[in-house]
C-alpha cells in the first residue's frame, strides 16, 4: 500500500556568499504530515555551463572527505531545490 502526504517547503533564510562557486546558503522548512523538519545550510552553487544547483549540507566523513549530511529522495529534493532557486531569483532548476 502506497501512502502519500503533502509537503510544504518554505525558505526561511538565504544569505549571499561572495567569491568561489558558492553563491548563497539557505535554510528550509519542510512540513510533512504536520511535522516540521528544518534543513540548514543548503548551498546554491554555480555549476558548469553557468547553471545553478542546490546542494544538501555536507560534513566530513571518517576519511576526511566532504559528503552530504543526509540523503533525500528525488520527490523531496526536487521541490526543495525549486523553492530555493525561486527564492534566489532563478527559474531554472538543477540539483
Amino acid at each position: 500500500m502506497s501512502e502519500t502526504a503533502s509537503v510544504e517547503v518554505t525558505v526561511l533564510n538565504m544569505v549571499a556568499v561572495t567569491g568561489g562557486t558558492t553563491l548563497a546558503h539557505a535554510d528550509v522548512s519542510l512540513l510533512i504530515a504536520g511535522v516540521e523538519i528544518i534543513i540548514r545550510n543548503l548551498k546554491v552553487s554555480r555549476l558548469r555551463g553557468g547553471r545553478l544547483g542546490v546542494e544538501l549540507p555536507t560534513t566530513r566523513d571518517p576519511a576526511g572527505r566532504w559528503a552530504p549530511s543526509m540523503t533525500l529522495p528525488e520527490e523531496l529534493h526536487r521541490p526543495i531545490a525549486s523553492a530555493v532557486l525561486a527564492h534566489y531569483g532563478c527559474g531554472k532548476m538543477v540539483y
